[in-house]
Protein backbone atom coordinates (compact mmCIF):
# COMPACT_ATOMS: atom_id res chain seq x y z
CA UNK A 1 0.00 0.00 0.00
CA UNK A 2 2.81 2.43 0.82
CA UNK A 3 4.44 1.57 -2.57
CA UNK A 4 1.19 2.49 -4.26
CA UNK A 5 1.04 5.73 -2.29
CA UNK A 6 4.64 6.60 -3.25
CA UNK A 7 3.84 6.21 -6.94
CA UNK A 8 1.04 8.79 -6.80
CA UNK A 9 1.51 12.35 -7.87
CA UNK A 10 2.02 15.01 -5.25
CA UNK A 11 -1.39 16.52 -5.89
CA UNK A 12 -3.10 13.14 -5.43
CA UNK A 13 -1.09 12.47 -2.28
CA UNK A 14 -2.12 15.83 -0.88
CA UNK A 15 -5.78 15.25 -1.69
CA UNK A 16 -5.64 11.75 -0.18
CA UNK A 17 -4.02 13.09 2.99
CA UNK A 18 -6.54 15.91 3.35
CA UNK A 19 -9.41 13.51 2.72
CA UNK A 20 -8.02 11.06 5.28
CA UNK A 21 -7.70 13.76 7.92
CA UNK A 22 -11.14 15.11 7.00
CA UNK A 23 -12.62 11.63 7.29
CA UNK A 24 -11.04 11.15 10.73
CA UNK A 25 -12.34 14.57 11.85
CA UNK A 26 -15.80 13.82 10.45
CA UNK A 27 -15.93 10.43 12.22
CA UNK A 28 -14.72 12.05 15.45
CA UNK A 29 -17.41 14.76 15.17
CA UNK A 30 -20.07 12.11 14.48
CA UNK A 31 -18.99 10.04 17.48
CA UNK A 32 -18.95 13.03 19.83
CA UNK A 33 -22.28 14.28 18.42
CA UNK A 34 -23.79 10.85 18.98
CA UNK A 35 -22.49 10.71 22.55
CA UNK A 36 -23.78 14.24 23.27
CA UNK A 37 -27.16 13.44 21.66
CA UNK A 38 -27.51 10.27 23.74
CA UNK A 39 -26.75 12.21 26.93
CA UNK A 40 -29.28 14.92 26.04
CA UNK A 41 -31.86 12.30 25.12
CA UNK A 42 -31.29 10.57 28.46
CA UNK A 43 -31.74 13.88 30.31
CA UNK A 44 -34.96 14.60 28.43
CA UNK A 45 -36.31 11.10 29.08
CA UNK A 46 -35.49 11.37 32.78
CA UNK A 47 -37.22 14.76 32.99
CA UNK A 48 -40.32 13.38 31.23
CA UNK A 49 -40.25 10.40 33.56
CA UNK A 50 -40.07 12.73 36.61
CA UNK A 51 -43.02 14.77 35.31
CA UNK A 52 -45.05 11.62 34.63
CA UNK A 53 -44.21 10.22 38.06
CA UNK A 54 -45.26 13.51 39.72
CA UNK A 55 -48.55 13.42 37.80
CA UNK A 56 -49.21 9.82 38.83
CA UNK A 57 -48.31 10.64 42.42
CA UNK A 58 -50.76 13.55 42.38
CA UNK A 59 -53.49 11.28 40.96
CA UNK A 60 -52.86 8.63 43.60
CA UNK A 61 -52.83 11.29 46.30
CA UNK A 62 -56.21 12.60 45.13
CA UNK A 63 -57.54 9.05 45.05
CA UNK A 64 -56.69 8.52 48.74
CA UNK A 65 -56.91 12.07 50.04
CA UNK A 66 -60.71 12.37 50.04
CA UNK A 67 -61.47 9.02 51.70
CA UNK A 68 -58.78 9.55 54.33
CA UNK A 69 -60.08 13.05 54.98
CA UNK A 70 -63.61 11.67 55.32
CA UNK A 71 -62.50 9.01 57.79
CA UNK A 72 -60.54 11.54 59.83
CA UNK A 73 -63.50 13.94 59.89
CA UNK A 74 -65.93 11.20 60.97
CA UNK A 75 -63.47 9.95 63.56
CA UNK A 76 -63.07 13.43 65.06
CA UNK A 77 -66.82 14.09 64.99
CA UNK A 78 -67.71 10.82 66.71
CA UNK A 79 -64.83 11.23 69.16
CA UNK A 80 -66.28 14.61 70.15
CA UNK A 81 -69.74 13.06 70.53
CA UNK A 82 -68.34 10.46 72.89
CA UNK A 83 -66.18 12.95 74.80
CA UNK A 84 -69.14 15.30 75.22
CA UNK A 85 -71.39 12.41 76.28
CA UNK A 86 -73.78 13.19 73.42
CA UNK A 87 -73.20 9.95 71.52
CA UNK A 88 -76.31 9.03 69.55
CA UNK A 89 -76.16 5.64 67.81
CA UNK A 90 -78.92 6.32 65.35
CA UNK A 91 -77.50 9.71 64.35
CA UNK A 92 -73.94 8.42 64.05
CA UNK A 93 -75.02 5.37 62.04
CA UNK A 94 -77.11 7.51 59.72
CA UNK A 95 -74.15 9.84 59.15
CA UNK A 96 -72.03 6.86 58.07
CA UNK A 97 -74.86 5.65 55.84
CA UNK A 98 -75.29 9.06 54.25
CA UNK A 99 -71.55 9.35 53.61
CA UNK A 100 -71.39 6.06 51.67
CA UNK A 101 -74.54 7.03 49.77
CA UNK A 102 -72.99 10.42 48.88
CA UNK A 103 -69.62 9.05 47.76
CA UNK A 104 -70.08 6.46 45.03
CA UNK A 105 -66.37 5.49 45.07
CA UNK A 106 -66.76 3.82 48.47
CA UNK A 107 -67.47 0.10 48.43
CA UNK A 108 -67.98 0.03 52.18
CA UNK A 109 -67.77 2.26 55.20
CA UNK A 110 -67.92 1.02 58.76
CA UNK A 111 -66.91 1.65 62.34
CA UNK A 112 -66.04 -0.77 65.06
CA UNK A 113 -66.05 0.44 68.66
CA UNK A 114 -64.66 -1.30 71.70
CA UNK A 115 -67.41 -2.80 73.91
CA UNK A 116 -69.37 0.01 75.59
CA UNK A 117 -66.91 2.62 74.31
CA UNK A 118 -69.44 4.56 72.23
CA UNK A 119 -72.15 5.26 74.76
CA UNK A 120 -71.85 2.62 77.48
CA UNK A 121 -75.22 1.14 76.48
CA UNK A 122 -74.31 -1.99 74.52
CA UNK A 123 -76.62 -4.16 76.65
CA UNK A 124 -79.62 -2.04 75.57
CA UNK A 125 -78.94 -2.52 71.85
CA UNK A 126 -78.25 -6.26 71.45
CA UNK A 127 -79.16 -7.19 67.84
CA UNK A 128 -80.89 -3.79 67.40
CA UNK A 129 -80.41 -2.98 63.71
CA UNK A 130 -82.23 0.35 64.06
CA UNK A 131 -79.51 1.54 66.46
CA UNK A 132 -76.70 -0.39 64.73
CA UNK A 133 -76.08 -2.83 67.57
CA UNK A 134 -74.54 -6.20 66.76
CA UNK A 135 -75.23 -9.56 68.44
CA UNK A 136 -73.50 -8.31 71.61
CA UNK A 137 -74.94 -4.78 71.41
CA UNK A 138 -71.62 -3.27 70.32
CA UNK A 139 -72.03 -0.21 68.08
CA UNK A 140 -70.93 -1.42 64.62
CA UNK A 141 -72.46 0.52 61.74
CA UNK A 142 -71.33 -1.40 58.66
CA UNK A 143 -72.59 -0.24 55.28
CA UNK A 144 -71.60 -1.64 51.90
CA UNK A 145 -72.62 -1.22 48.30
CA UNK A 146 -74.12 -4.17 46.43
CA UNK A 147 -75.35 -3.73 42.85
CA UNK A 148 -75.65 0.01 43.41
CA UNK A 149 -77.72 -0.36 46.59
CA UNK A 150 -76.56 0.57 50.08
CA UNK A 151 -76.89 -2.36 52.47
CA UNK A 152 -76.42 -2.65 56.22
CA UNK A 153 -75.05 -5.62 58.10
CA UNK A 154 -73.77 -5.47 61.67
CA UNK A 155 -70.28 -6.76 62.30
CA UNK A 156 -70.84 -9.88 64.39
CA UNK A 157 -68.73 -10.56 67.46
CA UNK A 158 -67.23 -13.61 65.73
CA UNK A 159 -66.05 -11.31 62.90
CA UNK A 160 -64.66 -8.76 65.35
CA UNK A 161 -61.77 -11.04 66.30
CA UNK A 162 -60.74 -11.33 62.65
CA UNK A 163 -60.88 -7.56 62.16
CA UNK A 164 -59.05 -6.81 65.39
CA UNK A 165 -56.38 -9.35 64.52
CA UNK A 166 -55.86 -7.85 61.06
CA UNK A 167 -55.82 -4.21 62.10
CA UNK A 168 -54.48 -4.12 65.66
CA UNK A 169 -57.21 -1.73 66.77
CA UNK A 170 -55.37 -0.41 69.78
CA UNK A 171 -52.84 1.45 67.62
CA UNK A 172 -55.31 4.32 67.05
CA UNK A 173 -54.03 4.60 63.48
CA UNK A 174 -56.05 4.86 60.30
CA UNK A 175 -56.37 1.56 58.44
CA UNK A 176 -57.42 1.24 54.82
CA UNK A 177 -58.46 -2.30 53.91
CA UNK A 178 -58.80 -3.94 50.55
CA UNK A 179 -62.42 -4.86 49.76
CA UNK A 180 -63.31 -8.36 50.87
Amino acid sequence: MSKLFRNLKLRTKLIASVLSVSLVVLITICVFTHIWYQAELKKECEERLRITARNYAADVSKLFEDPVSTVNTLSNMFGQMVAGQTADRKLAGNIVKEEIRRESRYESLWMLWEPNAFDGKDIEFVSDAEHYGNDAGRFTPNFYRLKGQIRYQPITESSVNDIVGQNRMNTHKLVVNDPV
